[in-house]
């Protein structure tokens, strides 16, 4: 089966701007023009992912001390495909540096799981769990035994049910329970025994599909009151407590489309408890701020990934003393709503991965709030922790909502301004940028170019000698590339189209002809190469168009024959092979050798081994990466392999300053991005994945926020967003 359309790659010709041409024709050199060094004490450039619960379609992570150590553990629900979905209760016992063993797990029953609800509700001293049992219409509570195992579980009938709440509604010290349905405009009250048995209690009317609910006193009277969304309403149902397990009327407050999740917190630290949702219709979250006696008035209203599924949100500092911000888990990535101390809010920043369910909390004890998220889809349903650094930042990659259907991106300094920026591109042919503000953060698109064509790929350089960036960008649809002149301010013009290959997907830049001026390679769905000669205005001409095979794609320029020409190899998904084209420095070619990479989907060349000659780096479609070591002449030979699932793209670079090139990954599916470093033998440590958003196919390389390390920018179509990972080794 071919690659899809949205199948790309920022080509090594394109990663190279920058870098002597003439230089490459002399023969590999190690990134950044260094030595090969020692790679003792090299440090990991992109922060790993912190998963848990891996390939388990974990949900509700929920927090509490279960064994008694003084450090936070966390219960969730995985669910495992049996035909039907069983759910477990499982345990991650935490660690004070912030890390968790997982513990045991507990037979639930048929999932899935509404939610997760920790309280001691049979009054041991010790905490429990209650689950709200969706199919067993019923509320499962385990007890505890202190030690992070558990009892149980002990069923109590309810109606179906959506979501649950615990308080004390009536004053007698034993736990109580709020419920409710979504297809029942009520809320009901069941009274706790204080065995860990409920009693039927009353019921109260809420506005139209109630979603979930939050407990806190809002009229400062002493006894607690709760606060539902409703779907269907758009609406926020306030019901205040009467200190007897009994309610008063609802009053009914307008929040965004389609609430999803509300929650309670002192947002602007008055003393009064406030409520916050999670807008899955509007992309969304909402605050209405108290007024101290239980009535609430309209904040504001903060975009959140829009319109990508904003399921729930969390309260919490992002540092100790901090007013608390809002934490929001959307099928877009985690966002970050900083407060600004009067209960208003930063415009959000995004973080990998997508996620339905999020806590916030200190886990590793440093002051600083970090972040526990889940239920997005990335790595089968993990759990993935992010440590906060304080200021509303994580050591995870951050995300920014790009452009819908985002298809490609590219890197550059548009404006001159000396910091990188963003080039986007969207299926329906829309072009924008995103200016870089330092530090590795970008501004929201602006300067559309609408050049349809579905774009597949952008390269970045400079095409007509101005010293100002331009676009290349490969038209799927249309079988051509088109040139964008860059006017120097972060805008562009349109110079023209020119004939490309039939379906183009990959491209790669080098000056073929000796003549000065940048050429393009480029390859498709077809079987050719095509050739395009610059003439230094920003136009090109045809020169050749070379029959390779079946479905070519990814293509790299190097000399691999070492006789000062620069050739191309050019990976074939169908033949199962690499072929190689050897230049005669006029932009002409003929082919060499073809070797075997079974479903050649990419390649990228480095000098991978030392001996001064060209390897190529090969993406198997599916399952990898293999290496091919070049002897100078012309010729590979096959080396080790490495497995990733799912490898789309592959790149080479030095991304951790030890003078060797290393491989990036692209895990098209699967949402990360996978790190090998270099042994300089032409080996490879493991794999090593980060974060990225499902459904990327690409990357592109550039120093993002100025301390001489190569970054990474990642087009997530899944998500509209771009997601960018900071490299934590400065050169």
């Amino acid at each position: 089966m071919l690659p899809n359309p949205r199948s790309l790659r920022f080509a090594l010709g394109c990663m190279l701007i920058g870098i002597s041409f003439s230089a490459l024709a002399q023969g590999p050199l190690n990134p950044l023009g260094r030595s090969p060094a020692s790679t003792t004490g090299v440090c990991l450039p992109f922060v790993p992912s912190n998963i848990y619960l891996a390939n388990t379609n974990a949900e509700w992570p929920t927090l509490g001390d279960f064994n008694g150590d003084g450090v936070l553990d966390v219960a969730s629900v995985t669910l495992q495909w049996v035909g039907h979905w069983e759910a477990s209760l499982t345990m991650l016992l935490g660690r004070k540096n912030g890390t968790f063993q997982q513990g045991e797990s507990w037979d639930i029953g048929m999932g899935p799981v509404s939610n997760l609800v920790v309280g001691d509700f049979n009054q041991d001293g010790k905490l429990d769990v209650a689950v709200a049992d969706y199919y067993a219409e019923a509320v499962d509570v385990f007890f505890g035994n202190g030690d992070g195992t558990f009892q149980g579980p002990l069923v109590s009938p309810t109606q179906v049910t959506d979501f649950i709440a615990a308080g004390d509604f009536n004053g007698d010290g034993k736990l109580d329970l709020a419920l409710v349905t979504h297809g029942y405009p009520e809320v009901q009250i069941m009274l706790g025994n204080g065995d860990g048995t409920f009693q039927a209690g009353n019921i109260y009317p809420v506005d139209q599909s109630p979603g979930s609910i939050a407990v806190a006193d809002f009229n400062n009277d002493g006894h607690l009151d709760v606060a539902v969304n409703n779907d269907d309403g758009n609406t926020v149902s306030v019901l205040l407590g009467e200190g007897d397990g009994s309610f008063e009327p609802k009053t009914d407050y307008t929040v965004g489309d389609r609430p999803f999740t509300v929650i309670a917190a002192d947002l602007n630290g008055d003393g009064a408890i406030d409520l916050a949702t999670a807008d899955y219709n509007s992309g969304t979250a909402t605050v209405l701020l108290n007024q101290g006696n239980g009535t609430f008035v309209h904040s504001g209203t903060y975009p959140v990934g829009h319109p990508f599924a904003p399921y729930q949100v969390v309260a919490a500092p992002l540092q100790r003393g901090s007013r608390p911000s809002l934490f929001v888990a959307t099928l877009a990535g985690t966002f970050v709503l900083v407060s600004k101390g009067d209960g208003t809010f930063q415009p959000a920043l995004g973080y990998e991965p997508n996620s339905t369910e999020v806590v916030a909390a200190d886990f590793n004890s440093d002051g600083k709030t970090d972040l526990l998220v889940g239920g997005g889809g990335s790595e089968s349903g993990s759990l993935t922790l992010l440590f906060g650094r304080g200021g509303g930042v994580f050591t995870d990659t951050t995300a920014y909502v790009a452009v819908p259907d985002l298809s490609s991106v590219g890197a550059g300094d548009f404006n001159g301004d000396g910091i990188p920026d963003l080039a986007v591109a969207s299926e329906d042919g829309q072009i924008a940028t995103m200016l870089g503000q330092g530090g590795g953060r970008f501004s929201a698109p602006a300067n559309y170019n609408n050049i349809g064509g579905y774009p597949e790929t952008i390269a970045v350089a400079d095409f007509n000698g101005d010293k100002k960036l331009d676009l290349a960008v490969l038209l799927f649809t249309t079988n051509n590339v088109a040139v964008l002149l860059g006017n120097g301010d972060g805008t562009f013009t349109m110079k023209g189209e020119y004939p490309a290959a039939a379906s183009p997907q990959f491209i790669g830049l080098a000056d073929f002809n000796g003549d000065g001026i940048l050429d393009m390679a480029i390859t498709g769905q077809g079987s050719t190469v095509a050739i395009l000669l610059g003439k230094g205005d920003g136009s090109f001409a045809k020169a050749g168009s070379y029959v390779v095979a079946a479905n070519t794609s990814g293509i790299a320029i190097a000399d691999y024959n070492s006789d000062g020409n620069l050739d191309f190899a050019v990976a074939s998904y169908r033949d199962n092979a690499v072929y190689v084209y050897f230049g005669d420095g006029k932009g002409n070619f003929k082919q060499g050798g073809s070797f075997f990479a079974s479903a050649a989907l990419d390649v990228a060349a480095g000098d991978f081994n030392g001996d001064g000659n060209w390897d190529l780096a090969s993406g198997i479609d599916g399952t990898g990466v293999s290496i091919l070591l070049g002897d100078g002449k012309g010729n590979f030979q096959p080396g080790a392999t490495y497995s990733i699932p799912n490898a789309y793209r592959v790149s080479a670079a030095d991304f951790d300053g030890d003078g060797l090139p290393d491989l990036e990954v692209v895990s098209h599916g699967y949402g990360l991005v996978y790190f090998l470093r270099s042994k300089g033998d032409g080996t490879f440590s493991q794999p090593v994945g980060s974060n990225i958003g499902l459904y990327s196919d690409s990357l592109a390389m550039a120093d993002l926020n100025g301390d001489g390390a190569l970054d990474l920018a990642v087009p997530n179509y899944e998500g509209s967003e771009v997601t960018i990972l900071l490299n934590h080794c400065s050169k």
